[in-house]
């Protein structure tokens, strides 16, 4: 099998000026900055391998990403929501403390311990819900 560096990256003159904003952007996630340095170079018909080997991941990655953004534009850059099983993390932070505890607030790892989960994974759910 031929290993034949891959075509551009057509991207739309509009998208392209927001992905090298977006990119430049210090507020903007890590995975998703790292998206928008894949499609720019590819756009610069950077081929695949070394896209990765820049960016930090692997081509398959790669070739994903770009099939996305082909799939679905600017739009195909944002994360799917994830399956898994549904944390009772909400429900659990409403229930009332057992005394023995000796708290009368529930803390992101107190909580976490209580559910055996990560205290990490409270966190991010209390920013989500607010």
């Amino acid at each position: 099998m031929a290993n034949y560096p891959a075509a551009p990256l057509l991207l739309r003159e509009s998208d392209r000026d927001l992905l090298t904003r977006l990119v430049r952007s210090t507020s903007v996630r890590a995975g998703l900055a790292q998206r928008e340095r894949i499609l720019l170079l590819a756009a610069d018909a950077v081929p695949n391998i070394e896209i990765a080997k820049k960016v930090g991941t692997i081509r398959t990655t790669v070739i994903a990403w770009r099939a996305r953004y082909t799939e679905a534009s600017i739009e195909g850059l944002a994360d799917h929501d994830r399956s898994g099983r549904s944390l009772p993390i909400v429900a659990a932070t409403r229930a009332p403390l057992p005394k023995r505890l000796g708290v009368t607030h529930c803390s992101s790892r107190l909580l976490a311990a209580r559910l055996g989960i990560n205290h990490n994974t409270v966190a991010k759910a209390w920013r989500e819900y607010g």
